[in-house]
């Protein structure tokens, strides 16, 4: 058994000598016609018609003799944010030496709570939550509460669909979305140090310009049913979720995910319960810990 010292030491000597030309040189020898494997599984089920081999050999060959047309990508360069807001300024600043946490009171209502940490130098924790969540809807329109924040993030923010979005973080490290839960609804999510301002425009635009469109829905929708159809044909979830059912008094608002629950899903309701929830930010809590700098995240 080496540990990690020895091919740790290993690596840092060999892999320089690595040249381009010799990794293309072996991806062209090795990855080629001549030693294709193909694999096909499936469920055993009724209904499944797996291709024959002639039939996959027929699609393989198509594929070698189509031309296709070069793939474009498209990343548009304009900002998260075309014009920065006005700050809101900090109207009490409260310091918990036993903690080590500062807190800031600012004049739009919200609490901010920094806790520097120095256990990971990469790393911003970032949580926000308000009191309310699933628990204001009515039992009809649950199912529509609990997908609005996963077709907001499905839909993207401001100009920018989710694709679009991710292009443009590309080189980023950072990752937050909003949810709603039973009690809270709120922001979870981490990102870089450098990378502070961006998490921060992201909350900002899930809270004044979400998107709510629908052929991201409907495309999502679709994955998740089918993901929901093969996920009942699995004995061991139908049992861990009768067990909770009952568990829960077969309480409506406890009622398993099927497909015929994820049908009710509306997307004009989902948009019109988000938008609910996340109308007023005064009353929320926003916490921030790990490498941040108190001074530089002042002025976020």
């Amino acid at each position: 058994m080496p540990g990690f010292e020895l091919p740790y030491t290993i690596a840092q000597k060999i892999l320089p000598t690595i040249t381009l030309e010799q990794v293309n040189k072996l991806s062209n020898q090795w990855i080629s016609d001549e030693n294709i494997v193909i694999k096909i599984t499936g469920p055993e089920k009724e209904g499944i018609k797996i291709p024959s081999k002639e039939k996959v050999l027929e699609i393989l060959k198509e594929t070698e003799t189509t031309k296709y047309e070069a793939y474009v990508d498209k990343v548009s360069n304009k900002p998260l944010i075309e014009k920065i807001p006005t700050a809101s300024k900090i109207i009490s600043e409260k310091k918990n030496q036993k903690l080590g946490t500062t807190e800031w009171t600012l004049s739009n209502g919200i609490k901010v709570v920094i806790k520097p940490t120095k256990f990971k130098e990469d790393e911003i924790l970032i949580s926000a939550f308000s009191k309310g969540g699933s628990s204001l809807s009515i039992t009809q329109d649950l199912i529509s509460t609990q997908f609005a924040t996963t077709i907001a993030r499905q839909s993207g923010v401001g100009y920018f669909s989710l694709i679009e979005l991710q292009k443009m973080l590309t080189g980023k490290v950072v990752n937050v979305g909003p949810y709603i839960s039973d009690l809270y609804e709120g922001f979870s999510g981490s990102c870089a140090p450098n990378d502070l301002e961006t998490a921060m425009q992201l909350v900002y635009l899930y809270f004044t310009n979400p998107r709510f469109d629908k052929t991201a829905t409907d495309a999502f929708m679709t994955r998740y049913k089918a993901f929901l159809q093969n996920k009942s044909s699995n004995p061991n979830t139908v049992f861990r979720d009768s067990i909770s059912f009952i568990l829960s008094d077969r309480h409506p608002r406890k009622t398993p995910l099927t497909t015929e629950r994820l049908n009710l899903v509306n997307l004009q309701k989902a948009k019109e319960i988000y938008l609910n929830r996340f109308a007023d930010a005064s009353d929320f809590i926003f916490v921030f810990i790990g490498n941040i700098n108190i001074e530089k995240a002042k002025a976020l």
